[in-house]
């Protein structure tokens, strides 16, 4: 294989190659000699027959991973141990060779390129602030700033950032430039929407997933948004006065796109009582894949004027619920409102009504700029709806301090349905809610332990029989991130991961869509991982899979105090090992090798135990 014309010519022209044999001990020594002057440390595998053939790659270290302790100007990575590629875990050929040392040349000409221009030197901030400061910025803005080599250092840590209002020299001249993965979303005035897609190629926005349109009349553009953004799940639309649902309705008939998150920005909503049927009979088609609606009319201060043609004081609430009814798989409304504003949205009868239409409706938040809680009154009329909507269809009401619905708070939850109740204290009836929740949602639940994590990792590793030892799969779900449905629709709830996991995991889950919560999961991490690196236990990161073993004897020492060690598997949309984007089959996969590594990794536990008892026998007998 590395004989091959083909191989031998590749080599020739990107890499430089050095070789070494380890056939004599002695040589094996020299090597190691060798590598601990050139990198400060110790060969980092065992130099034996069964790991040779090996590579090893090696390029000038990554100037942000530079420090006055590191004496190595130069790092490597090993690419093939034996016949297994170290990267992907795939077997040797000629074409998966190829690839590897495809992808370590594409790492090492990025790097140098980054290497030629030092961010550190010219602006005299650290890495941590650079990329702190980028996630204040639009990507163009990013580029802008700090030039565009800021690419390679976004582009290394994964940091994806939105595109707002680019010029049209950005889109011509930079653009070509941005990795795909790292556009998400678009933030743009409707006259910057066709130029945009049009100085473009079309594959830079197939991972686009949020577009947000300034002030948008002629809505036949949005025809052209199944082509240019198939991955679009969220569509907000952004106006500087006043808008009516007439036009919606008629951006209504023009989406294609399957959105799941439906947002309107603007300073009122007109009334459109007079011709309230005739708009909605425009509909074409219902939306069945919208479930989350947001209105913010925070963009005036002032109190809403009464132009209603039938003088309804609740008018922009009948016409709201009138609209949100064109979406029947809602799950959440969200509405944003000045203070002085709110008493108009709190008619129980129109809540009551589109409770009762919309059988998926979970949870409606009240959102105010001020608190409301010295008034008295509306306080009371707030307490009451709540109580009222409670007795429709079964719906749970969030009503006091304990579940997170005090109306002190500046936002109110009129209904809740939420994976788990807020600053859920007891793990055993939060998990029990979760498996409500997704029976509720998908119609199937992976088999869940319902107890503590530290439970789920003795239930995993307490049996006596080797074979019968399973690990941790720890499920982080977060109900806000966009990622979560189809994760758990496609994925998770799928009979062959249910089926597959019953077998072979010990399933424990936990929900941070609460911030309460998510602190809640720190302190449970922190007290069964005390010593280990932290998690970003974030709504970024979800949804969520790492996998937990017994610590390994190699990681063993004196300053470790916890039995367990664990990987993060999957984060957001990415296997860690091999970001590759998440798929059935490389889940299966990656949940395939972990177990692998455990059930390995207990096998060499065990084996080192007995070994142990024998020389205590040996030591006592000899005494």
């Amino acid at each position: 294989m590395l004989c091959s014309m083909i191989m031998i010519e590749y080599l020739l022209e990107n890499y430089i190659i050095w070789p070494w044999d380890i056939t004599d001990e002695s040589n094996k020594h020299m090597l190691i000699e060798i590598w601990k002057e050139m990198f400060s440390n110790h060969f980092p595998v065992d130099l034996t027959m069964k790991e040779c053939p090996m590579l090893i790659g090696v390029m000038r270290r990554s100037s942000e991973e530079k420090d006055s302790f590191l004496a190595s100007s130069y790092e490597f990575k090993i690419l093939l141990k034996g016949d297994i590629l170290m990267q992907t875990h795939r077997k040797l050929n000629l074409e998966t060779l190829s690839d590897i040392l495809f992808t370590f040349k594409e790492e090492f000409d990025e790097n140098e390129q980054y290497l030629s221009f030092n961010f550190v030197k010219k602006t005299s901030l650290c890495w941590d602030i650079i990329l702190e400061i980028t996630k204040y910025l639009s990507l163009n803005d990013a580029v802008t700033i700090f030039s565009i080599d800021i690419l390679h250092l976004l582009r290394k840590y994964k940091v994806r950032l939105p595109i707002v209002e680019p010029s049209d020299r950005f889109m011509k001249t930079m653009i070509k430039n941005i990795d795909n993965e790292q556009i998400v979303s678009l933030h743009l005035k409707e006259n910057q929407l066709r130029s945009t897609i049009e100085l473009a190629s079309a594959s830079i926005f197939t991972n686009i997933i949020s577009v947000t349109l300034i002030n948008l009349q002629h809505v036949n553009q949005i025809n052209e948004f199944q082509t240019c953004f198939p991955n679009l799940i969220c569509l907000s639309l952004c106006y500087n006065n006043e808008i009516d649902f007439h036009r919606l309705c008629k951006i209504f008939n023009h989406i294609q796109n399957p959105i799941k998150r439906f947002e309107i920005h603007c300073d009122y909503i007109l009334c459109s009582h007079r011709h309230t049927s005739h708009f909605f009979s425009k509909i074409n088609n219902l939306n069945f894949t919208i479930e989350y609606f947001l209105l913010d009319m925070t963009h005036g201060s002032m109190t809403w004027r009464n132009n209603c043609s039938q003088y309804h004081k609740t008018c922009v609430l009948m016409t709201t619920t009138d609209f949100i009814q064109i979406m029947p798989n809602i799950r959440y409304v969200h509405l944003i409102v000045n203070n002085i504003n709110i008493d108009k949205l709190l008619d129980i009868n129109n809540w009551k009504g589109l409770v009762m239409r919309c059988h998926h409706l979970e949870k409606i938040t009240l959102k105010t700029n001020k608190s409301i809680s010295q008034d008295t009154q509306l306080t009371e009329n707030i307490l009451k709806i709540q109580q009222e909507l409670s007795n429709v269809n079964d719906v749970d009401v969030s009503s006091d301090d304990d579940d997170g619905s005090d109306i002190s708070n500046y936002d109110i939850d009129l209904i809740d349905h939420s994976p788990f109740p807020n600053d859920c204290q007891n793990e055993v009836q939060g998990i029990e809610f979760l498996c409500q929740y997704f029976m509720h949602r998908y119609n199937a639940c992976p088999t869940f332990l319902i107890g503590s994590l530290e439970e789920a990792c003795q239930e995993a590793f307490s049996s006596i029989i080797i074979k019968e030892r399973r690990p941790v799969l720890v499920y982080i779900h977060h109900d806000k991130n966009l990622l979560t449905n189809r994760f758990c629709w496609n994925i998770l709830c799928s009979e062959m991961i249910i089926d597959y996991l019953l077998e072979n995991y010990i399933v424990w889950p936990w929900d941070i869509t609460f911030e309460s919560n998510r602190n809640i999961l720190i302190k449970i991490w922190n007290k069964i991982f005390p010593s280990q690196t932290s998690i970003d236990f974030s709504l970024e990161q979800c949804p969520m899979l790492i996998g937990i073993m017994r610590e390994s004897l190699y990681k063993k020492d004196s300053s470790s105090t916890s039995e367990y060690e664990f990987t993060v598997l999957f984060k957001n949309e990415t296997l860690t090992s091999t970001e590759e984007t998440f798929s059935l089959k490389s889940i299966l996969n990656e949940l395939s090798i972990f177990k692998e590594e455990c059930d390995d990794n207990e096998q060499a536990l065990v084996s080192h135990g007995y070994l142990f008892i024998y020389f205590c026998l040996i030591f006592n007998r000899n005494c």
